[in-house]
């Protein structure tokens, strides 16, 4: 273009000047075609993104309820299977202790484990007792029945 204006002059360089502004046009044209679909897609993008999040975001919510359920039934299982027969191993032996021996009252397992087996020992120590020492519980008892 500074071509143009030394070799003809300012009536050549303008020639030159409005066909660089012509194709400046289109050029600024073109870009803005590309700007505007980019930004349609982005705001599609995130548009599915937000509810690829909100999807996602139930999911976890709904995993950490089941999560809270399975963690109830374990507590549950374990109330059950183990502190329940526990809290009865320990009131036998408490009332053994002290000398409370009901014979009618057993210790029941349901399965074959280590409190069945203790429950089984117990039995044995309550009929023993019982055996050797008749008279002292039944003293006790009938001291107690007369409170």
């Amino acid at each position: 273009m500074a071509q143009s204006y030394v070799a003809q002059g300012p009536s050549g360089g303008n020639l030159i000047m409005e066909k660089f502004d012509t194709a400046a046009s289109h050029i600024a044209q073109r870009v803005e075609n590309i700007l505007v679909q980019n930004s349609k897609t982005s705001n599609q993008s995130a548009i599915d993104n937000s509810a690829s999040l909100d999807n996602m975001k139930t999911v976890v919510i709904m995993a950490c309820f089941l999560n809270l359920c399975l963690l109830g039934i374990i507590i549950y299982v374990i109330k059950s299977a183990v502190l329940k027969p526990l809290a009865n191993v320990t009131e036998m032996l408490n009332d053994l202790a002290t000398g409370k021996i009901d014979l009618n009252r057993k210790l029941v397992s349901k399965h074959n484990d280590e409190f069945s087996e203790i429950s089984t020992t117990i039995q044995k120590v309550r009929k023993i007792s019982w055996s050797r020492h008749p008279n002292s519980f039944k003293t006790d008892s009938l001291n107690l029945s007369n409170l």
